[in-house]
């Protein structure tokens, strides 16, 4: 079998496997987040995006709603709890309910942990290990 052919199966199962899942998507703003949605969004699923930056969110919802796929944006800081019940009651009241979260926001910073101040290293560890259990 060919290569071309192999990938055509394997996203034909992808979509098959995703159409009207309800994917949460953290930290999909940019990056691999916003990837992560993108790729979710063309197998078929409806994509929520999640991330602290608004305007970021707007412009990755028109990239994927103006491919014909489904997206909303509810912009959430994953490290207050409000505002995490807050993207979960919304996506219950949107879909009815949740069949994916993919955890990916976080804080990167460069340099070495033993030089972050408390508070920073507090913050980046909140919203990596602590935000997806609020």
């Amino acid at each position: 079998m060919r290569r071309a052919e192999k990938e055509q199966r394997r996203a034909a199962k992808l979509t098959s496997a995703l159409t009207n899942l309800i994917v949460i998507v953290t930290g999909s703003s940019s990056g691999i987040g916003a990837a992560t949605a993108r790729a979710f969004a063309r197998h078929g699923a409806h994509v929520i995006l999640a991330a602290r930056r608004a305007e970021e969110l707007a412009v990755q919802v028109q990239t994927i709603t103006s491919e014909g796929h489904n997206a909303l944006a509810i912009p959430t800081d994953i490290t207050v709890a409000e505002q995490v019940s807050q993207l979960v009651e919304q996506t219950i009241e949107q879909f009815g309910h949740v069949d994916v979260l993919v955890n990916n926001a976080g804080i990167g910073r460069l340099r070495p942990f033993f030089k972050f101040q408390k508070n920073t290293s507090t913050r980046s560890l909140m919203s990596i290990c602590a935000g997806p259990c609020l």
